[in-house]
């Protein structure tokens, strides 16, 4: 299950802005090992707008211990 920190937007003139996630990936959603873009519009009162990207790697982990059996 991937989870990230979402993307905290500023600017230097409107403290009213916001983030907007476009993609379809969303938080606790269980991907295959790979590298994920999740962009994000951010947005002022005023409409300006600017898209960004969070990168989200994935990468499988074994912990404990695999036993395999050998068969002749």
């Amino acid at each position: 299950m991937v989870h990230w920190p979402e993307p905290v937007v500023k600017d230097n003139i409107n403290l009213d802005i916001t983030a907007e996630k476009l993609s379809i990936i969303n938080q606790g959603d269980s991907l295959e090992e790979g590298t994920y873009l999740i962009p994000y519009r951010a947005t002022d009162s005023a409409g300006n707008s600017h898209t960004m990207l969070s990168e989200c790697n994935v990468t499988i982990q074994v912990q404990g211990t695999i036993v395999c059996s050998t068969t002749f």
